[in-house]
C-alpha cells in the first residue's frame, strides 16, 4: 500500500524519491523548453541538482529534529511532488541553489531551543539568507522571516536584534564584495529594487502562470486554516507552525514583486507547503481516501510535464 510505504522512513524510501527527483530533474531540460534568457552553465546545473537533492534530505531532517508533522516520508513525498510539477523552473539553477540556503535558515528558525544561545541561531540563519542572496539578491527579504524568529522568541532579548544586525550588515557586505568581483560596482549588490516588477495582468498569460497562483492562493488558505484551527492545538509548535506560514506569506511578497518575469520564485514556497500538505494528509482517518489523495499526488507531477509539452 501506497500510504503504508511511505508512513516509514527507511534508506528504501531516499532512494526511491531521490532517484525520482534526479531522473525528472534531468529530464526536463532536454524535453522542456528553457525560461532564461542566459542558460547556467553545466557545472551550476550540476550544483542545483546536488543542492536539490540535498534539499529533500533536509527536509526530512528539520521534521524529525522539530517534529513539525510525523516523522515519515510524506514532507519528501510532497517536496518531491511540488517540485516536479513545476519542473519548468528547474532550469533556473541559482534560484534552486538560493532557496537551499532559504531551507537551512528555516531549519535555523523552527529547530530554535532558547536556552542555548539563541542569538548565535539567529545570525546563523540570517548567514545563510546572506548567503542564498549571492545568487538571488532578492531572497534576502527572507531576513524578515529571521526578524519574525526573533519577536517570536523573546523581543526583548537585546542581544538577538544585535546578532540580526549583525548578520543584516554581513549580508550588504557580502552582496557588494560579490557585485564588486562581478565588475558590476560594489553598490549593485546594495541596489536590490533593480530586479522588482509589480505584478502586471496586461502580460499575465492563465494558461501559464494561472496555475502558479493558484498554487499559492491554495497553499495560504491552508495555512491560514492550518493556523487557526490546529495551531493552538499543537502544544509547543505554535511558533514553529507560524514560521513556516511566514516563509510562505514572504514568498507570496516576492512573487507579486517580481510580477511575471521570474515565476520560478515560487520554489521558495515548496518547504512550507509540503509541510503542509504532509499534516492535512496524516489527519485524514480514512486509509482509502488517504490512498487516493496520494495517487493522484504522484500522477500531478506527470500531469504537468504532458500540459507543458502541448
Amino acid at each position: 500500500m501506497i500510504s503504508s510505504f511511505f508512513n516509514k522512513t527507511k534508506p528504501i524510501n531516499y532512494a526511491v524519491l531521490l532517484s525520482f527527483l534526479f531522473v525528472f530533474y534531468w529530464v526536463s531540460f532536454f524535453v522542456l523548453p528553457q525560461s532564461l534568457e542566459n542558460e547556467p552553465s553545466w557545472w551550476i546545473r550540476g550544483l542545483a541538482s546536488a543542492l536539490l537533492i540535498l534539499t529533500v534530505i533536509g527536509v526530512s531532517f528539520i521534521v524529525r529534529r522539530s517534529k513539525v508533522t510525523e516523522y515519515n516520508s510524506l514532507p519528501m513525498l510532497f517536496y518531491v511532488v511540488i517540485a516536479c510539477s513545476f519542473a519548468v523552473f528547474f532550469d533556473d539553477s541559482p534560484l534552486v541553489i538560493a532557496n537551499f540556503f532559504v531551507l537551512l535558515s528555516a531549519y535555523k528558525l523552527i529547530y530554535l531551543n532558547p536556552e542555548k544561545k539563541p542569538a548565535l541561531d539567529f545570525y546563523n540563519a540570517s548567514l545563510m539568507v546572506a548567503i542564498g542572496a549571492l545568487f538571488d539578491p532578492m531572497s534576502i527579504v527572507f531576513l524578515l522571516a529571521v526578524g519574525m524568529g526573533v519577536y517570536m522568541n523573546d523581543k526583548s532579548a537585546i542581544k538577538d536584534w544585535l546578532a540580526l544586525l549583525a548578520a543584516l550588515l554581513t549580508a550588504f557586505l557580502l552582496l557588494g564584495s560579490w557585485s564588486a568581483i562581478q565588475g558590476e560596482g560594489i553598490w549593485v549588490g546594495f541596489t536590490l529594487w533593480k530586479d522588482v516588477s509589480l505584478f502586471d495582468f496586461s502580460t499575465f498569460d492563465w494558461r501559464v502562470h494561472g496555475w502558479f497562483l493558484g498554487f499559492l492562493v491554495f497553499f495560504v488558505l491552508l495555512a491560514f486554516l492550518f493556523n487557526i484551527r490546529q495551531g493552538h492545538q499543537v502544544v509547543g509548535k505554535i511558533i514553529p507552525l507560524r514560521l513556516i506560514s511566514v516563509y510562505l506569506i514572504l514568498t507570496v511578497a516576492l512573487f507579486i514583486l517580481r510580477g511575471v518575469e521570474r515565476p520560478a520564485t515560487l520554489m521558495y514556497a515548496y518547504f512550507p507547503a509540503c509541510i503542509l500538505a504532509a499534516f492535512y494528509i496524516e489527519n485524514i482517518q480514512k486509509v482509502l481516501w488517504k490512498q487516493i489523495f496520494l495517487v493522484l499526488a504522484l500522477l500531478i507531477p506527470f500531469i504537468t510535464l504532458i500540459l507543458a509539452l502541448l
